[in-house]
């Protein structure tokens, strides 16, 4: 008959226990038992691996800007329980102090093996920050589904490319994370990747007595000085500065600002510059001879040129017909945003209140509107025309304007900003 193991330690015990006639044998006894207590003990859990992953980059290094193309490999082997986890491959960053962007961009993800890869859509606002300084691709992060069996080994592949050329402290690495969705722990991965070819100078810009922002806020005389350095240091080189009006978006227009030599130990500083043109300046600066460097443009700063901010208020717009210059986080298509403020009164005989018309290309319309704390916005019932067109602004436009729009005038402008979306309008009459 097959014994339990708790008889199995008994009958061990008794035989010991027949032979314990001296204290020696007691000892033999209790060792004994104790022995075969720990054998029958049962062993820690051992805890299940969800995941094992390895990260390269094919070719392991590139050249710019003769060899730029190359893959991210990444391979996964799932555990006993399979795998089901989100994969991401974020933007490498440069390392960089106030260099935005990334120096390679990324396709889409397959696999060369079993197993299943879908994308995650990511709603991400398609507005860039304009005082950001970018350089090489902007692309956003890649979000993946990555399912695979018990046991199944795969290779995750995304053709990927060196968009510019290194600067001095680039860290040249690329990334990827992988994160089981049953809540374990997740692993960041990283794999060097070499970048040969032409390199190009960091040129480090600022304006003088403003150490932090990138951004200025100028009126039309308004001046401003520039002062900046190259890295590796270059003596005695030329640098152009430049400058593009971005906003409004139908006046662009380039200014080459200055051309300023660097010192002995490459640094430099301009004299007094202003720009005339209202609007929004994107600066540049770039070496004239680049010689043996890439000489791309850097960044240099945002300069705003405005008249001075007035207070908007009801008196302020009443009698006045702005139409849009430019505007940010809508595609407009060529259409032009028209606003009309003029007192009206719906029944014949009654007061008369302030009231704004708005028209984007399809219906008009209008209702009684008020400007608190610089805060405009639709008060009364919205009324317009049935027009209807197939396609049209005025959903959006009438739902801006119902929950409101910071408003700032800039001598004959109007600025109408609500998070990511930004109206410029000029005054018609």
């Amino acid at each position: 008959m097959k014994r339990t193991p708790t008889e199995a330690v008994a009958g061990i015990a008794i035989g010991c226990l027949k032979r314990a006639v001296t204290s020696r044998a007691l000892v033999s006894f209790l060792l004994a038992v104790a022995a075969a207590l720990v054998l029958l003990a049962p062993g820690p859990a051992r805890a299940a691996v969800p995941f094992e992953a390895s990260l390269s980059a094919s070719p392991s290094s590139v050249s710019w800007p003769e060899e730029t193309k190359f893959q991210y490999r990444l391979e996964v082997t799932a555990g006993d329980q399979g795998l089901d986890a989100t994969l991401e491959l974020p933007p490498s960053p440069w390392g960089i102090d106030g260099l935005d962007g990334s120096p390679f961009s990324v396709g889409r993800a397959r696999l060369e093996g079993p197993g299943s890869i879908k994308v995650i859509p990511i709603a991400v606002p398609m507005i860039l920050d304009r005082a950001a300084c970018y350089r090489g691709s902007r692309y956003f992060p890649s979000l993946y589904r990555l399912i695979l069996g018990p046991g199944e080994k795969t290779t995750v592949v995304a053709d990927a490319r060196l968009e510019a050329a290194s600067l001095p402290g680039l860290r040249g690495e690329i990334l990827a994370s992988i994160q089981p969705k049953s809540g374990g722990s997740g692993e960041r991965l990283t794999a060097p990747l070499t970048i040969g070819g032409r390199q190009d100078a960091l040129i480090k810009t600022r304006f003088t007595g403003n150490s932090e922002s990138r951004v200025i806020q100028l009126t039309p005389a308004g001046k401003f000085r520039l002062t900046g350095t190259t890295d590796p240091a270059l003596p005695r080189r030329m640098i152009a500065i430049e400058a593009v009006r971005v906003v409004p978006t139908r006046a662009r227009q380039k200014v080459r600002l200055i051309t300023v030599q660097t010192d002995a130990e490459g640094r430099f500083q301009t004299g007094k510059l202003s720009l005339r043109g209202t609007g929004t300046w994107e600066l540049s600066t770039a070496l004239v001879d680049p010689g043996e460097l890439d000489g791309q443009p850097h960044c240099a700063g945002v300069v705003n040129v405005w008249h001075r901010e007035r207070r908007a208020t009801a008196a302020a717009l009443l009698g006045h017909t702005f139409v849009s210059t430019s505007v940010w986080g809508r595609d407009m298509k060529n259409r032009r945003i028209r606003l009309r403020f003029f007192r009206h009164a719906e029944i014949p005989g009654r007061p008369k209140r302030p009231t704004m018309v708005a028209h984007a290309g399809c219906d008009y319309l209008g209702a009684r509107f008020r400007v608190r704390k610089s805060r405009l916005r639709w008060t009364g019932r919205v009324n317009g025309t049935q027009i209807s067109c197939r396609t049209s602004h005025d959903r959006w436009l009438t739902h801006l304007l119902r929950r409101g729009v910071r408003a700032k005038l800039y001598g004959d402008q109007l600025i109408l900003t609500r998070r990511n979306t930004e109206i410029v309008l000029r005054r018609v009459r």
